[in-house]
């Protein structure tokens, strides 16, 4: 494995766990068993390593959407496999992290973001227009509106703010907010499909 990899590697994992301003670079230096010096032959500051570990995060959450995908049928079964795989990266991710990156790595937060509101909504309005055509969501809906409305949804449940204001987790709020929403958004078929299956996709 490259140098600069395991960098970034490991420090994602620390990132994610204890969030970005906490961990410094001596403190980095110890977890990788080398000098500050060597990683900043890699990596001229902080706020560049921080930016590159977003890219990684993102690229790994790509790769997963991509395989859910290629692998799901119908746009109902990925809407809620994809929220299930969105409610498992939320467990990994230390909320500071993200307050750490809009106050202090703009950079870092602008890949985050760009990620959030190109790629993923992109994906969304694919899966919930999917939806629409296979019959399972209501003609009516606009897949643009609802791709935003779900991404509000996760911006609420991803504000720091939020963790300090309830002791309700995130996940749970998450997932009544998507079952609240395909609740809405469902034909017949759909609510059918969501009361056979919804408890089973996020719990097996």
């Amino acid at each position: 494995m490259e140098i600069s990899t395991q960098i970034i590697q490991r420090a994602l994992e620390l990132f994610l766990k204890y969030g970005a301003k906490s961990i410094t670079m001596d403190e980095l230096a110890l977890q990788l068993g080398m000098s500050k010096k060597t990683i900043y032959q890699y990596f001229e500051d902080k706020n560049k390593l921080v930016s590159e570990c977003v890219q990684l995060y993102t690229g790994q959450h790509q790769v997963e959407c991509c395989n859910i995908y290629d692998n799901t049928d119908l746009g109902i079964e990925a809407f809620l496999v994809l929220s299930k795989m969105g409610l498992k990266r939320l467990k990994s991710i230390n909320p500071t992290l993200l307050f750490d990156l809009q106050k202090y790595y703009p950079d870092a937060w602008g890949v985050f973001m760009n990620f959030r509101n190109n790629i993923i909504k992109t994906d969304l309005k694919k899966v919930i227009q999917k939806g629409i055509d296979q019959g399972y969501f209501r003609v009516e809906i606009d897949a643009e509106i609802i791709a935003q409305l779900h991404l509000a949804h996760i911006d609420l449940v991803i504000d720091p703010e939020l963790h300090h204001k309830t002791e309700i987790s995130r996940e749970i709020i998450l997932e009544q907010s998507v079952d609240i929403l395909l609740r809405g958004i469902a034909t017949d078929s759909g609510l059918n499909y969501l009361n056979s299956n919804y408890t089973k996709i996020f719990t097996k």
